[in-house]
């Protein structure tokens, strides 16, 4: 990450996060301050949130699909 050069050349798509990141460690007065641009540059590099709202949405249109599926053949009920 350091080089800021991509995978396939040019600036790597997390470069301007860490960029951000790395200046504000500079000058900080307490790292605690650059947390948000942390999380940020965190986010770029893993897709913890992303892929957590994937999941969620996913969950809801499988229930969704469950749902509609179990009304469509009396409700479940017997």
């Amino acid at each position: 990450m350091a080089s800021g050069v991509g995978f396939f050349g040019g600036v790597s798509q997390c470069y301007d996060l860490w960029h951000s990141f790395a200046e504000c460690h500079k000058s900080a007065a307490r790292p605690a301050e650059c947390k948000l641009h942390h999380a940020d540059f965190q986010e770029c590099l893993h897709k913890r949130k992303q892929k957590l709202r994937m999941a969620k949405a996913m969950m809801h249109i499988t229930d969704e699909a469950a749902r509609k599926d179990g009304s469509a053949h009396g409700g479940g009920h017997h």
